[in-house]
């Protein structure tokens, strides 16, 4: 994702303490410390695109409640993800997480209960190798397959 896709952000010399609601796209440097909700507009809303990255400087503690999760930093509480969780290489998780489809990088931490809801979910484990085109690193993914 490019920095410009992002519809929020906080910067990594910021704490946030209490709740906080987003629409679109959200990328966390800093800290919360409380609640975090990816919310619709209107009833006619999708799902799609109420993401929550959190950065490697990035910190969240609390309950969270999204569609997506990118989390290059650390983690911690109650962690509600309706479509996908992405714990990157160096990332650190600990509590709950609630997820139906979890992808782990090598070399990232995750401490507590995750929970697949539907028996149709995907758990996926990947390593990337960094210097290689994205062609490359996908066809080695589906030869560990």
């Amino acid at each position: 994702m490019k920095k410009e896709e992002y519809v929020s952000y906080i910067s990594p010399r910021s704490l946030y303490e209490g709740k906080v609601d987003f629409y679109g796209i959200l990328r966390v440097d800093g800290i919360i410390v409380g609640e975090v909700n990816g919310v619709y507009v209107n009833e006619s809303s999708v799902s799609e695109g109420l993401s929550l990255v959190v950065g490697k400087s990035g910190k969240i503690s609390g309950k969270v409640k999204v569609s997506q999760l990118i989390v290059e930093g650390s983690c911690e509480g109650d962690f509600y993800v309706s479509q996908k969780a992405e714990f990157i290489a160096g990332s650190k998780f600990k509590g709950k997480l609630f997820t139906p489809v979890l992808v782990v990088q090598e070399g990232a931490t995750i401490e507590g209960s995750i929970n697949v809801p539907d028996e149709k979910a995907v758990v996926k484990s990947e390593t990337v190798e960094y210097g290689l085109d994205p062609v490359e690193n996908e066809m080695r993914s589906l030869d560990q397959e």
